[in-house]
């Protein structure tokens, strides 16, 4: 399959103390909107469903929200929403000057996102992580080439995000009655409280929740050289040990390439990738082992023969899951015995190592195959 995000390596296994893998834009745009949000603000639902649909319209679109005083708040944060905030919800599209200011109201954001998509790209970001799981040390190493001749100081950054964080009170969502009230608007009736007369949404998921920047609010300086040429290469490693209260199956990473200026107004981003961060052990110790499943040959090339034994016969599903949490393959079948036999064509697979689950009446099954 052939995607935005490809897999270079992956080293997986259940003994294994991490798991290594790397995307790439593959010389492709890309652009990030930055949502300034606060559990405290009223408005900041709809620029919340504003961003998602954004996302949703624009696979090559990436999403962070900056939270602004609430428990998700932080240092690098506050930097930014200082250099930017225009009131809240507000956002920022690549940071990047439109008309003399970089902060946008959310009706714009949309439009502005689809005019920078438009642009071509100066520099290709490749990005590797892996996950050390015995000290919950993750190194991030990302890398820029670029695709011509680039003039300007640039930098290099690795945000990382997280989504359905919740809390206690403190993390409730503010939801001004525009939107609960509102039939036609995603948060109608989502309010479950109110405090001082306003609802406020209990046990809100926030989505997005930039967590850290690796390289700071303005990126890691002196990496990639001045006035860079076509095909110069610059590449910066980060490490960083990951709170044990962060979700590692909600994580996500961002390789960014941003401009270096005096000036805020010109401190754009240039290029971006995203990938997910998954806990690939956790997710295939923890189903049941079925000894009797097998995945021939493997690694494989074009196809493979999948059997087991079921639990019971019945609805089956089966599905496959790449590197980076994707679904890439997924089937239901009846059975009207207690064994499962497919042959599964990898014709549109790219290399790499997959997880193939069988879920038979709640009971799971799965096994890594590699495709070469």
């Amino acid at each position: 399959m052939k995607s935005r995000l490809f897999l270079l390596s992956a080293l997986i296994s259940t003994s294994a103390s991490y798991a290594q893998l790397s995307v790439s834009t593959e010389g492709k745009k890309f652009v990030i909107v930055e949502e300034g949000t606060g559990a405290w603000c009223g408005h900041c639902p709809d620029g919340a469903v504003r961003l998602d649909a954004i996302l949703k319209a624009n696979p090559n679109a990436i999403g962070t929200a900056i939270h602004d005083a609430d428990p998700m708040e932080i240092p690098d944060g506050a930097t930014i929403n200082t250099a930017y905030a225009t009131g809240f919800p507000y956002g920022t599209v690549d940071r990047a000057d439109f008309s003399g200011k970089v902060g946008q109201n959310r009706g714009s954001w949309s439009t502005l996102a689809g005019q920078r998509l438009k642009m071509t790209a100066d520099f290709d970001v490749k990005m590797t992580h892996k996950w050390d799981k015995s000290k919950n040390e993750i190194t991030v190493t990302v890398s820029a080439k670029a695709l011509k001749d680039v003039t300007g100081k640039y930098n290099l950054n690795v945000f990382i995000t997280e989504d359905n964080v919740s809390g206690g009170a403190t993390y409730d969502q503010s939801c001004f009655s525009d939107y609960n009230d509102d039939a036609t608007h995603p948060m109608y009736k989502k309010a479950t409280t109110t405090k001082n007369g306003t609802p406020y949404i209990q046990g809100y998921q926030h989505m997005h929740v930039l967590r850290t920047m690796l390289g700071g609010a303005w990126g890691t300086k002196g990496v990639i050289k001045d006035a860079a040429k076509k095909g110069d290469s610059a590449s910066k490693t980060f490490t960083f040990v990951i709170p044990t209260t962060w979700k590692a199956k909600d994580l996500k990473l961002i390789g960014v390439v941003q401009e270096e200026n005096s000036d805020p107004l010109k401190r754009s981003f240039n290029n971006a990738v995203q990938a997910k961060f998954y806990n690939w052990s956790t997710d295939v110790t923890d189903v049941a082992a079925v000894s009797s499943m097998t995945i021939y040959p493997n690694p494989a090339t074009n196809m493979i023969n999948v059997s087991a034994s079921l639990a019971t016969a019945g609805k089956t599903s089966v599905s496959i899951m790449n590197a980076i949490g994707q679904v890439v393959y997924q089937r239901d079948v009846t059975t009207n015995g207690l064994t499962y036999a497919q042959n599964i064509s990898l014709d549109n697979f790219s290399k790499g190592v997959y997880i193939l689950t069988i879920n038979n009446d709640g009971v799971k099954s799965a096994q890594r195959f590699i495709v070469k």
